[in-house]
């Protein structure tokens, strides 16, 4: 599995697991705590589901850049993303001591009243799962933690020296670019990104892409309640 080529995994926006074709899974969002100093929250990626069915969590794995599905860990606390919905995975939690208080953590950080409805979920493993190191890294997603698992989804990433998230851009299908302050609904952290940058951290956790983007993906009904990035 570490064979598989980056230049292709660049351009890997989403692939359907085998036998869900009518979900669209997307990671969209991944923040890597690149910075110097401690940490305000754990590591954490984004998932989206741009299908039109609901998408099941119960044997999804995480990896990071060593993409080995044998070797991998199963996400907790959240079972199922709807259509048009992002969820938070947490990973690197052990600092935090356990994954329900770095969840609480995460609220803190990027505010509670911006993360209304949004599931939070983490990497389940003692150990608080995959780092997503700041000198560049990926998250992959498998359907099981066998040799002959599929690859549902992947991202990777650049090296990590900014106080702003990698995103998707729901425009171009493209990941990697920084966040930025009101674009795509980004927005600034309660708490300093680390110890040692005294500025917020940019991001915009938990939000879906715009109502074009989800109208070219066939899921135009969608209801308005849903929050979206603007």
């Amino acid at each position: 599995m570490k064979s598989i080529c980056a230049a292709a995994l660049l351009g890997l926006a989403g692939v359907a697991s085998a036998g869900i074709p009518s979900s669209n899974i997307v990671i969209t969002e991944i923040w890597a705590g690149g910075l110097p100093g401690a940490e305000a929250t754990s590591d954490w990626f984004e998932i989206t589901n741009f299908g039109d069915t609901p998408f099941s969590l119960a044997n999804v794995f995480v990896d990071d850049d060593s993409a080995d599905p044998t070797t991998n860990t199963p996400i907790a606390n959240i079972s199922f993303v709807a259509p048009g919905e992002s969820v938070i995975v947490l990973t690197a939690w052990e600092d935090f001591d356990t994954p329900a208080n770095a969840a609480s953590v995460f609220q803190s950080v990027w505010g509670a009243s911006n993360l209304t409805g949004v599931q939070i979920g983490w990497v389940d493993d003692d150990f608080g799962g995959p780092g997503l190191g700041g000198g560049g890294d990926a998250v992959f997603l498998f359907d099981g933690n066998t040799e002959d698992a599929n690859l549902i989804t992947a991202q990777v990433y650049t090296t990590d020296t900014q106080p702003e998230s990698f995103i998707y851009n729901p425009n171009t299908g493209l990941f990697g670019e920084y966040a930025q302050v009101g674009v795509f609904g980004a927005f600034e952290s309660t708490v300093n990104a680390s110890g040692g940058v005294d500025v917020p951290a940019v991001g915009s956790p938990g939000l879906v892409p715009t109502p074009g983007a989800i109208a070219v993906l066939g899921l135009a009904g969608i209801g308005a309640s849903r929050r979206r990035r603007r």
